[in-house]
């Protein structure tokens, strides 16, 4: 039948009678055979053009992940920065017996504290494992006077670059693990370089090499990205008087023991130009590592009455500073060294200085303060009960044989010998880092101890 009107039924007929060709012309599919028909040209050309979008986006995405995990890697293998146009002028520093004792006294109370251990005074460097994990393994440089391992083929100008700037020998970067003393008195700098250069046995030259840092990524971005060396001073650096205890106080406290790199809010406050822009300035808080790689927290030491030092007396606090040792007679956890070689004049000045900066109100979470160490009992063995009662596993390990076994084993042949050292460690070895436990211990206490440690070093020695 030929196509044409059909009055009755008011549609058009296909012309060979076949509807499948009117659907194909639709586009529609064949509902006798389900094959699909042909999608109109306007169609397929919006899908076209949709996956080509889709499939340039992807591909930028590609790219610029490939770079970004190259300049990943990148960063990861590239050593740390170099700054050779970082000079100072020549110091022309002159060793007379005056400035080497003060210079002692300030290495004492500043790079003793990061390039010594509580077994061996002498600067010869030791990994840092007080710093936050985050950091990478660190390792203070050896300080004493070996021309290869230490410090004896650097020159006068190239110490004074570091401690001012943070720029090592050779013009690289030192991160703020290591501090750098943008506003030390000229006098105090010149005091630390004569004593460095001094026949003192803390710088007698050693070959020993305590290891290679090995900064994390974090650590080289930031080097790379934020982090700068400190400007060296462009004048003369005065230092405060010792008859103004506020002004004397700052100097200490900001700018020359550098409190808040461990009572400051966070790590990144280390790499602050001024450690007073940190907002919780000396309120603790900063994550810490112990003797034993276990976690601990900066306190606080503004005066605030329930998390700093606002109850304290200044006797208590100067027995803190000078002997290590709590209001309570416990002794200050590692990495808080005590200050023996501070004056009684210092030590009013910081105290003073201190109970002048606004107080830091701060929650301690209970796990801060709590005992992380088990203490065994005293029936089982009382010499080791006291070593872990008194925390001396915080400088000397907690397992056997610790650390100062094998300085016992050389240096205390009597049990009495040993005990006149724990009773008053700087009578026996001026400048001595241990605290005194005069007022903490009792003869008996001592003596037990005594025996412990030195049980401990006969098993050493393989006696």
């Amino acid at each position: 039948m030929d196509g044409g009107w059909d009055e009755q039924a008011h549609e058009i007929r296909p012309i060979d009678g076949d509807r499948r060709t009117r659907a194909s012309s639709l586009g529609e599919n064949c509902p006798a055979s389900g094959t699909p028909l042909p999608v109109p040209p306007r169609l397929r050309t919006r899908r076209s053009r949709r996956r080509y979008v889709l499939n340039v986006i992807l591909a930028v995405l590609v790219l610029i992940g490939l770079a970004a995990g190259a300049g990943l890697v990148v960063i990861w293998l590239m050593p740390l920065p170099d700054y050779p146009e970082v000079t100072v002028a020549d110091p022309e520093i002159v060793a007379t017996p005056e400035r080497i004792e003060r210079g002692a006294r300030l290495v004492a109370a500043t790079c003793a504290t990061c390039h010594a251990t509580a077994e061996d005074p002498k600067l010869a460097g030791r990994a840092m494992q007080e710093l936050p994990g985050s950091w990478g393994e660190i390792v203070s440089a050896n300080l004493t006077k070996h021309k290869v391992a230490g410090i004896a083929a650097m020159d006068d100008a190239q110490l004074v670059r570091a401690l001012r700037t943070g720029v090592g020998r050779d013009g690289g970067f030192l991160p703020p693990y290591m501090p750098r003393y943008p506003r030390m008195a000229d006098e105090d700098v010149a005091a630390i370089v004569a004593f460095l250069r001094s026949e003192d046995p803390w710088v007698e030259a050693t070959s020993a090499k305590p290891g290679t840092s090995a900064p994390s990524f974090t650590v080289k971005l930031k080097s790379l990205m934020t982090w700068r060396p400190s400007p060296p001073p462009t004048e003369a650096i005065e230092p405060p008087s010792r008859d103004d205890p506020e002004a004397l106080g700052a100097y200490l406290v900001e700018d020359v023991l550098q409190c808040n790199n461990c009572h400051g809010s966070k790590a990144d406050s280390l790499a602050l130009d001024h450690a007073i822009k940190d907002p919780g300035y000396l309120g603790g808080g900063i994550e810490l590592t112990d003797f034993n790689g276990k976690k601990l927290y900066g306190t606080n030491i503004t005066f605030d009455d329930e998390s700093g030092l606002g109850k304290w007396t200044f006797e208590e606090f100067k027995k803190a500073m000078v002997q290590g040792s709590r209001p309570d007679g416990t002794p200050l956890r590692w990495p808080m060294p005590h200050y023996m070689t501070l004056d009684d004049v210092e030590v009013a000045a910081i105290f003073a200085y201190l109970a002048s900066v606004p107080p830091v109100e701060r929650e301690i979470d209970k796990g801060e303060t709590s005992h992380a160490y088990l203490v065994p009992g005293q029936k089982l063995d009382r010499g080791r009960h006291l070593f872990f009662k008194h925390g001396c596993y915080a400088c000397h390990g907690d397992r056997t044989p610790h650390g100062v076994m094998r300085d016992a084993a050389q240096s205390f042949e009597t049990d009495e010998a040993l005990i006149e050292f724990i009773r008053a460690p700087g009578k026996v070895r001026p400048r001595a880092m241990m605290p005194s436990y005069a007022d903490v211990m009792d003869d008996e206490e001592l003596l037990a101890l005594a025996v412990y440690v030195r049980s401990m070093a006969t098993a050493v020695k393989g006696k």
